[in-house]
């Protein structure tokens, strides 16, 4: 009897041990088993390709690397983003992987220095610059003007400038005169309702323009705030302040060029930027309003690429030569 209750228990204990196994081994092999599904499901539903890849792909097999195109909604990643503006820095950037502080400036001043020098450039007694065809130069070929227009061509396209200011000669009866500004395309101008429109101003310290308003009481007198108002960006730029036209906008010149307590708007220029994308200089000129009654006051909105307390409104009453911030309440 005894003999038989020992041969129970190990009979019984093997039973136990057994069970336990079987049950340590089951939720092992159904956590297991999800892997291999979770690996069918990435097969079958694999990341949507980056636009690189579609571009690489197109050579094998155009039509399907086209269809993905249209169909894929993701946007950039934040790495190629950076790779898209490392891109634009570099080409603007010298040898040694920077942009020098006040470098457009300079190359401006350059530029004009070898027009007049090569007789194309003609500096007038009010400070305005004219470009002129050197005597005897002959010009071979047509030329095509390529804007303001949509240009077309490469992976992204139709493509077009911003623009960032429009006014109305109030001269002009029929409202066909009109100004307009880009975001980094100068000043145009348009005799005939937009038809056709002359690049004005090329010369000019800064082409990116904020701006652009007529005195409503002496409509020869224009008056063109430069500087892209905008946060951040790789492809944004900054002015260099206010310019002025007497002639409804077909040749200017800068209200100050001397930066000082009353020439805010121009520098200080450094290398300390915050994405290494873009320098800071000069302000962003977003509005300009000229008084009704008298075209010598003007007010300007200016904002910098450092938020401080020079921001804000600025006023002038001697029509741009000396600026001076307006309190606030």
């Amino acid at each position: 009897m005894k003999i038989l209750t020992a041969k129970l228990q190990t009979l019984l204990l093997a039973m136990a041990f057994v069970l336990a196994f079987a049950w340590t081994a089951g939720p092992a092999t159904a956590q297991e088993k999800p892997k291999a599904d979770a690996t069918q499901s990435a097969t079958k539903n694999p990341a949507p390709l980056t636009k690189q890849q579609l571009i690489a792909g197109s050579a094998k097999d155009p039509d399907a690397a086209e269809e993905k195109t249209e169909n894929s909604q993701e946007k950039d990643s934040p790495d190629l983003v950076k790779k898209r503006m490392d891109w634009f820095y570099k080409q603007r950037a010298s040898a040694k992987g920077h942009i020098p502080s006040g470098a457009h400036q300079r190359a401006v001043q350059h530029m004009q220095r070898m027009l007049e020098s090569a007789g194309r450039l003609v500096h007038r007694p009010d400070g305005s610059v004219v470009e002129v065809n050197p005597q005897g130069a002959s010009f071979a070929g047509a030329w095509t003007s390529i804007g303001p227009a949509p240009t077309t061509g490469g992976f992204f396209n139709p493509v077009t400038g911003r623009i960032t200011a429009i006014a109305i000669d109030p001269a002009d009866t029929t409202g066909n005169t009109v100004l307009i500004g880009g975001a980094q395309g100068g000043i145009w101008r348009t005799t005939d309702g937009g038809t056709t429109w002359t690049a004005v101003g090329d010369q000019n310290a800064s082409l990116s323009m904020g701006s652009i308003a007529f005195a409503p009481s002496a409509t020869g007198t224009v008056y063109a705030a430069t500087g892209e108002q905008a946060s951040i960006g790789g492809d944004i730029y900054y002015g260099a302040g206010v310019l002025k036209s007497s002639d409804r906008g077909q040749t200017w010149t800068q209200t100050c060029t001397t930066p000082s307590a009353t020439c805010p708007f121009i520098g200080p220029f450094n290398d300390i930027t915050p994405f290494e994308f873009f320098t800071l200089g000069g302000a962003r000129i977003s509005y300009v309003a000229v008084n009704p009654a008298n075209p010598q006051l003007v007010l300007v909105s200016a904002q910098f690429a450092l938020e401080g307390p020079q921001e804000g409104v600025y006023c002038t009453s001697n029509g741009g030569t000396s600026w001076m911030i307006v309190p606030t309440a």
